[in-house]
């Protein structure tokens, strides 16, 4: 099933504007830290937001989150191997989650999400000129925005 984020295009296009700005590891987490807040405070309603940067080796690592729950929420994706945000990077596609409750794509995670309080989620793709590729996800109730560039 194929849905049209309605966000989507917007934080695409936030996360590419700030790629000029992207040209140290301080400048990078900094401007990480700003992208993950502007993009929690675009979301009405959103309960957090965060960053995940994944290396090229794979490890992945989140470099910003507004709150505890999101970077929990990232490390079990890390630790479980599945998710939105994971299966948004492997992609390339934007993946919706209405109720995690009831989405079977992710059973782990799924209810990871839920003992965090999660209810949705929202995951689009993102790229930016110094990092390769990425993603960017959010959640809607109890909502999370979160973003996981590629790192090099």
């Amino acid at each position: 099933m194929e849905v049209k984020l309605p966000l989507a295009d917007e934080l695409v296009a936030v996360f590419a504007r700030a790629s000029e700005l992207l040209l140290t590891d301080e400048t990078v987490e900094r401007a990480l830290q700003l992208i993950t807040a502007a993009a929690h405070a675009a979301i009405p309603g959103a309960a957090g937001a965060g960053v995940t940067l994944i290396g090229r080796d794979g490890r992945k690592r989140t470099a910003a989150a507004s709150d505890d729950s999101v970077a929990k929420a990232d490390s079990r994706q890390y630790e479980l191997g599945e998710g939105p945000c994971l299966t948004a990077w492997a992609t390339g596609e934007a993946v919706l989650v209405a109720d995690i409750r009831s989405d079977p794509r992710w059973p782990q995670w799924s209810e990871a999400g839920q003992e965090l309080g999660f209810l949705s989620s929202v995951s689009a793709p993102c790229w930016l000129a110094v990092l390769p590729s990425g993603r960017s996800r959010s959640t809607p109730d109890r909502r999370m925005l979160s973003a996981t560039p590629q790192s090099g």
